[in-house]
């Protein structure tokens, strides 16, 4: 669709001005971000939102073929938005040994996975050394394997814990064959949101400190936003703003991932009782692809959203579907969907539905499988 007749189809004078305005590369401020959320125009806001997708990334959409390594849910954070981490000697707490690990991954090698998921607690008993032992030796079973693993806050905790700074840890993690980073634990930076849903972990500003290092060291990263608790549009807006201004100091965060609050079996259960509705979430998608307007791929999970929304969100802004998330335990605690695997044909045939070309990628978009992208 060319700009002009897409203007043709937005009725409101301000969203009109907020589409000449993305329409001709230029960027959205705090009190437009807001308007957005606010518009009730879903469709609207929708169809511009998929016109910068398609200027971003064509006609393709991506997903990934891994297998999820949640090596232990002992944490210390008690984060009451978790439903997955236990006490140390809890019922149900473990930490898998490295052999366990790699037990697990010769058993799914068959299935053609292409990348290590990892991420975890944060437990006293996990050390630097045992995670080298854990990348290196995945490395082993595959040289080719993309590892994507542990989140700001897990990193941080290692540093503090063993005096290490955060540059020595991540030399020495990628030399052992850490590839990205899924840039989980950021949940809503606001101080005060933080308080109630996080109270132990670290600061939105730490967070975004420990991210930009792993940049500077040369790995990858994404970026999350967890969305439908207590936050309020303003708050979702603010914490784009911040990865924003990080991703032009940077140029490190590869994909942008709203991820829907799934209050069941946490803490908040009581204060948050449903599922935020898809008219949300295809809302938070939109919006983040009109504002992060220097982020290239914005992933809608489908274990987040449930393989019925994932079409729509294809139309909504999102370019990236997640992937086959094998073993995924996390959002599977809280009442998510991975429990029902989608595989390499689901993917394939759901993105053609949606009038998108299938591409098998990476965490690092590196393409793999049959596909090939086109130029």
């Amino acid at each position: 669709m060319e700009p002009d007749n897409l203007l043709n189809y937005i009725s409101d004078s301000n969203l009109k001005g907020i589409a000449k305005k993305v329409l001709t590369g230029n960027r959205l401020s705090k009190e437009e971000g807001i308007f957005l959320f606010e518009y009730p125009e879903i469709f609207e806001v929708g169809l511009l939102a998929d016109f910068v997708r398609k200027k971003k990334v064509g006609s393709f959409a991506f997903y990934g073929n891994n297998l999820n390594i949640n090596h232990t849910n002992i944490c210390e954070m008690h984060c009451p938005i978790c439903a997955f981490s236990k006490n140390e000697n809890e019922c149900g707490s473990y930490t898998m040994t490295l052999e366990e690990i790699f037990n697990k991954i010769k058993k799914y090698k068959h299935t053609g996975i292409e990348e290590i998921h990892i991420v975890g607690g944060v437990n006293k008993n996990i050390t630097l050394k045992y995670l080298e032992d854990m990348f290196s030796g995945i490395k082993e079973i595959n040289r080719d394997f993309h590892i994507q693993a542990l989140t700001a806050v897990e990193y941080d905790y290692i540093t503090q814990k063993e005096g290490y700074n955060l540059n020595t840890v991540f030399k020495r993690l990628k030399k052992a064959g850490l590839g990205s980073i899924p840039g989980g634990g950021a949940e809503i930076f606001n101080r005060e949101v933080r308080k109630i849903i996080t109270p132990n972990k670290i600061s939105g500003e730490r967070w975004l400190k420990v991210i930009k290092v792993a940049h500077r060291e040369g790995i990858k990263t994404n970026a999350t936003m967890l969305y439908g608790h207590i936050e309020s549009y303003a708050h979702r807006i603010e914490h784009m703003i911040a990865l924003r201004t990080l991703q032009d100091k940077t140029g490190g965060f590869q994909a942008f991932v709203p991820l829907t609050f799934h209050p069941w079996n946490t803490n908040l259960q009581d204060k948050v009782k449903e599922k935020t509705p898809l008219y949300d979430t295809l809302k938070v998608i939109a919006v983040s692809r009109l504002m992060l307007d220097n982020f290239d791929h914005i992933k809608a999970l489908w274990m987040y959203m449930g393989k019925e929304c994932i079409e729509l969100a294809l139309h909504f802004g999102a370019d990236d579907m997640g992937s086959t998330s094998i073993e995924e335990q996390i959002v599977k605690s809280a009442g998510g969907q991975s429990n029902n695997l989608l595989t390499d044909r689901d993917f394939k045939n759901l993105i053609s539905r949606a009038k998108r070309i299938p591409m098998r990628v990476t965490s690092n978009y590196r393409e793999t499988g049959d596909g090939r992208r086109e130029t």
